[in-house]
């Protein structure tokens, strides 16, 4: 009785976070009212959710495997599965983004629709936490003497395993050097099941623990706003049914993003940008550049909102990351 009241115990301090609870919910694909019923000793798990529950939980899965093994004679958990659960966005997930789309605030459209679609990809993409990574990326407002779009902007990312595990917003340029680059400037859908096998000529620099990647252009007709970027920590991940789920996610990623923000592809002309390490070192101060620029308007008579100092002040960082003489952070 003692390790029965210890899982549902940690089951029940999990749960007591709303965000955690859904997220989870998700994972299992139960409703949180389920989840709450476990906690509470009303219902059991079937054997299946059980399982599910270790996968989902990484950090907690042996304690988790042995108070089953105790409590409901489960032993065989073996690798965590492959396996979709589902290989169709439900349809009723296709209704609450399109509810966030005529509700939400003009100036929080983006994170709202983003968020939501983040979460719920994350969920059906890696049911069992074998562990992904996925980032937004957006084309960057087309600068320079020819008008071009010359690199992509990580906006936002949300992982499982080894990666973060709450949507949590990014900060990164991406150019002719990045696989996700490529894909934008081709408009298609780029697949590679294992880095250290196929990559070939893709451009690519990997993240740690990226074993294969997937990456779906954001397409609105002819024109791109920026791409959908999966990686996962383990090779030939990437099934046909799952490909096809990172494209269709894309797709509806294409209403977080206003119609000014998409591009003809023939505007797409990136360059290469350095690594994220050199970067890093330039985005130290970028509150400090935005809060100055805003004060800088407002004694010009020219005030502006946060959203469009930051904005400014990424472009002026694009442009001094793409004068950086390429010695200076090639290999």
């Amino acid at each position: 009785m003692q390790q029965s009241r210890n899982w549902r115990e940690l089951l029940a301090s999990l749960i007591s976070d709303p965000r955690q609870k859904q997220m989870l919910a998700n994972k299992l694909g139960v409703t949180p009212l389920t989840l709450t019923r476990w906690a509470e000793g009303e219902s059991q798990p079937r054997p299946q959710n059980l399982k599910l529950l270790a996968e989902a939980l990484p950090q907690y899965r042996t304690e988790l495997q042995q108070a089953f093994s105790e409590e409901f004679g489960l032993s065989n958990f073996g690798e965590p599965t492959l396996e979709l659960e589902e290989e169709e966005i439900p349809s009723a997930f296709y209704a609450r983004v399109l509810n966030t789309y005529a509700t939400a605030l003009a100036m929080l459209r983006f994170w709202s629709i983003a968020s939501l679609i983040l979460q719920q990809a994350v969920g059906q993409l890696d049911p069992h936490q074998v562990g992904i990574a996925i980032t937004v990326v957006q084309c960057m407002p087309p600068s320079g003497p020819d008008g071009k779009v010359r690199s992509l902007r990580k906006r936002v990312g949300i992982g499982t395993g080894p990666w973060q595990s709450s949507v949590e917003q990014k900060a990164g340029f991406l150019g002719a050097e990045s696989l996700a680059g490529y894909t934008v400037a081709q408009g298609r859908l780029i697949v590679i099941q294992d880095l250290t096998r196929d990559q070939g000529y893709y451009p690519a620099r990997p993240i740690e623990g990226e074993m294969g990647c997937a990456i779906a252009p954001i397409l609105r007709s002819s024109c791109v706003a920026g791409g959908l970027l999966v990686s996962s920590t383990r090779a030939d991940f990437f099934t046909p049914g799952r490909s096809r789920l990172v494209q269709e996610y894309a797709d509806l990623l294409a209403l977080a993003f206003e119609p000014h923000e998409f591009y003809d592809l023939q505007r797409i002309d990136l360059q290469t940008m350095p690594p994220l390490e050199v970067q890093e070192e330039y985005f130290k101060h970028f509150q400090r550049r935005v809060a100055a620029l805003m004060r800088e308007a407002a004694l010009n008579d020219r005030p502006l909102k946060v959203t469009e100092a930051e904005q400014l002040v990424w472009q002026q960082l694009e442009a001094e990351l793409l004068q950086l003489p390429l010695p200076e952070f090639q290999e």
